[in-house]
């Protein structure tokens, strides 16, 4: 899998991460009724958790993964910034028009 940010979505994201922490991309089902339903969020972590998780290529950040939610993305995607928002999408489809970007600590 691999992930590509944008020029804007790398600035915006760059002015947010520590040089210790990791972006993690998490497909988070909490309240959404049903394992298969969920929505794609993008956590900043302190970069210890990394051993727990697959790495994503990308070509900006330090990126991870749980290994069981790479079913529900395609192998190649994009991280843009527009509208002050973050978009995650592929060739194939639109993942997140608004993709939360959260610090794990504010869970």
């Amino acid at each position: 899998m691999e992930i590509n940010f944008t020029s804007d979505a790398s600035k915006y994201i760059s002015e947010l991460l520590k040089p210790d922490e990791i972006l993690v991309l998490f497909y988070d089902t909490e309240g959404c009724g049903c394992a298969m339903n969920g929505v794609p969020v993008l956590n900043i972590e302190a970069g210890t958790m990394q051993n727990e998780l697959v790495s994503i290529k990308t070509n900006e950040f330090r990126l991870f993964m749980f290994k069981k939610h790479t079913i529900f993305f395609d192998e190649q995607m994009r991280i843009h910034f527009e509208n002050n928002r973050l978009k995650l999408s592929s060739n194939n489809q639109i993942f997140s028009s608004s993709l939360l970007l959260r610090r794990r600590e504010d869970l």
